[in-house]
């Protein structure tokens, strides 16, 4: 027996002493802002691009990034269970799941571990996960997430990230991140645009363009009758159309470029969202990574391309919800996968010429977990991959439990400020509305109309007309139909008649100042 325990110890300190000499040193990162401090193996880059919202280590095997969690409105098992919870349920794709509670240099500790099969067109994928959530106090959380080719899960080089955590005072300022861009990088992405595109960006994004409205219309573009119908009551006709499709479903790629085509020829520019489901057991994400819909994506882009004119393509928005199949909550928290998934698929589009598509990335208002690791930053798939910033929150009223009325201030005030203070593409109000349950619909739309000076740099806003249901056709939780009532549509009808005069007015007092302009300028050549 003593022989057999004296062989496991030779061969743990065996382990442990390879383990050592396979990197070169350790360095020591801290974060006192964050109040932390780890060791971690020195041929890893840091890499702080986002701030203070996740500090990541990498090289060419692992990735290790760590998120700060405050615990306002959960505790620390219901930040632990909910995190987990989402990519769990799906046994298909994530294998040889695991979690277990230890102590951790003195830190009580949740190890969650699993992996999913490599994906091929992903370049050295890191396809093993290692998860470690730390709980500070009843009030803070770390979450220390670390990703690889391999399992690295008994490997001291990497082990040492989660063994070294120490606390720190949290002391300084924790500064917002940026993706702001030259005006450099802004025009070799415009240029990419044909003709049409460009022009259509210049007249309703641009910094001196007004505000332009559009609707979701559920019946349309199939069927223009209904929206037209609610234009002649509003004795305006609405300029952009949202549009849904679901990827792989029923509707045929050419029934969608039909639709672009109506919308079209009746003077509509065309929202175009691309969004995946629950097809079968697993995550369309990683298929669509594994190159399974190559031929599918490589015919939709021709089909687009062909199209010629103008589209505003969405794909995957509201990512940062846990409704959506192609958020993190569900895909093992790694938000890599959206991003990934993201470039791939405008990779795709981009090779088979599709100039008329300009790309909208849209998160939700408020994540769901709201929780560091599921910030929409993390969602961000570059500026280069970004024409416009796409803005989401609505009044959903208070049919539900938990909800609250809030004013169009109340949801766009801050999202606002932070969206124009993080990038530089121009912003839009990708889908919105009110909810007539919970309190006054017609005044919430006048006030709407008030508030809106307050964001001169959302061009472009289109309104939801549908209703989310309770019972389908019987029931409804949040009817959102801008002609709910008599009183609603007149309210909207009257607050876009104001706005059009009003522009209608600074342009006749531009004119004119420009003629002034033009005529002193001929007087002063005459003399």
């Amino acid at each position: 027996m003593k022989r057999k325990l004296m062989a496991i110890l030779f061969l743990g300190m065996a382990f442990w002493i390879g383990g050592q000499t396979a990197w070169a040193g350790t360095a020591v990162y801290s974060n006192p802002v964050l109040g932390y401090r780890v060791s971690y193996p020195d041929d890893m880059q840091l890499d702080q691009s986002l701030g203070n919202m996740c500090t990541v280590f990498r090289n060419g095997e692992c990735q290790i990034e760590i998120y700060y969690q405050p615990l306002k409105q959960s505790s620390y098992l219901s930040y632990v269970n909910y995190s987990n919870s989402g990519f769990l349920q799906n046994r298909v794709d994530h294998q040889n799941c695991w979690t277990g509670k230890q102590t951790v240099n003195g830190h009580k500790v949740q190890i969650t571990k699993w992996h999913r099969a490599k994906l091929k067109n992903i370049e050295n994928d890191f396809n093993f996960y290692y998860t470690v959530d730390v709980r500070r106090s009843e009030t803070e959380a770390y979450s220390i997430f670390i990703k690889a080719n391999r399992d690295i899960s008994g490997d001291a080089k990497y082990m040492q990230v989660v063994n070294s955590l120490t606390f720190l005072q949290p002391q300084g300022k924790n500064e917002p991140v940026s993706f702001k861009e030259s005006a450099e990088e802004t025009q070799v992405r415009v240029d990419r645009l044909n003709m049409e595109t460009k022009y259509l960006l210049q007249n309703y994004f641009s910094a001196d363009a007004p505000l332009t409205w559009g609707i979701f219309e559920p019946t349309a573009p199939g069927d223009l009758s209904k929206l037209m119908k609610l234009e002649v009551q509003m004795g305006q006709r609405f300029k952009f159309l949202l549009y849904y499709h679901h990827l792989f479903g029923s509707v045929p790629i050419d029934t969608v470029v039909k639709g672009l085509q109506s919308a079209y020829d009746n003077g509509y520019i065309t929202e175009l969202t691309l969004q995946t489901g629950n097809y079968n057991q697993d995550n369309a994400m990683y298929d669509i990574l594994n190159g399974e819909y190559d031929d599918y994506f490589t015919r939709y882009a021709q089909a687009i391309a062909k199209f010629e004119h103008p589209v505003l393509l969405r794909f995957g928005n509201e990512m940062n919800g846990d409704w959506c199949i192609y958020s993190a909550w569900h895909t093992g928290k790694d938000t890599e996968i959206y991003k990934k998934c993201y470039r791939y698929i405008y990779d795709i589009f981009d090779k088979n010429g599709a100039n008329n598509v300009l790309w909208v990335w849209n998160p939700n208002e408020k994540s769901f977990p709201n929780f560091t690791w599921n910030a929409m930053e993390l969602y961000y798939p570059g500026n280069e991959y970004v024409d416009i910033i796409g803005l989401t929150g609505y009044n959903t009223g208070t049919y539900y439990k938990g909800e609250s009325w809030r004013s169009f201030d109340e949801i766009y005030g801050n999202m606002y400020q932070t969206y124009r203070n993080m990038f530089s593409q121009p912003l839009m109000i990708t889908e919105f509305a009110c909810s007539g349950i919970g309190g006054d619909k017609a005044a919430w739309i006048a006030d709407m109309f008030q508030q809106l000076h307050k964001y001169p740099d959302i061009k472009v806003a289109i309104w939801w007309n549908g209703c989310d249901w309770v019972v389908p056709g019987e029931v409804p939780a949040r009817p959102y139909w801008v002609n709910e009532t008599a009183q609603t549509l007149e309210s909207f009808k009257q607050g876009w008649e104001a706005q059009t005069a009003a522009l209608k007015t600074k342009t006749e007092q531009a004119n004119a100042a420009q003629e002034t302009i033009g005529d002193g300028a001929t007087k002063e050549e005459v003399n």
